[in-house]
């Protein structure tokens, strides 16, 4: 399973998160979505990955750089929604993930489009199989 296969299932099994992007459909998408989208949403996409080596070689270990970019019309609700995936995130550890760390977090705001932003960053430890 890929790491953006594993990241996916874990956001939708977060049910503060799934209360407020949806299930059917989940409004959760890989780097774009669509036209008229509805909010609140998440898109993800991988920025980067490094693999980790030992004196041995390769250890197995990737570290995978994802950035998650939360969007919606009101800034409180965008609020709740960073709080209830940073709160899913901070402690999991299954699967092939080894440890979740949110390396850099930011707003933003799309006038055009009155869109309020969260973007994190995060750094996942994964065991590549």
């Amino acid at each position: 399973m890929s790491i953006s296969t594993e990241l996916h299932a874990l956001i939708t099994s977060l049910t503060a998160v799934t209360a407020l992007i949806g299930t059917s459909p989940m409004r959760l998408y890989p780097q774009n979505y669509g036209q008229n989208p509805v909010y609140p949403l998440i898109t993800y996409h991988v920025v980067d990955g490094m693999d980790t080596y030992a004196h041995s070689g390769f250890s197995g270990l990737v570290n995978t750089r994802i950035q998650l970019t939360l969007r919606s019309r009101v800034y409180l609700q965008n609020e709740t929604l960073k709080r209830a995936v940073q709160d899913g995130l901070r402690a999991y550890v299954g699967g092939t993930i080894d440890r979740i760390f949110c390396q850099d977090m930011g707003t933003d705001y799309v006038e055009l489009t009155q869109v309020h932003l969260w973007h994190l960053d995060l750094l996942i430890a994964h065991r590549e199989i």
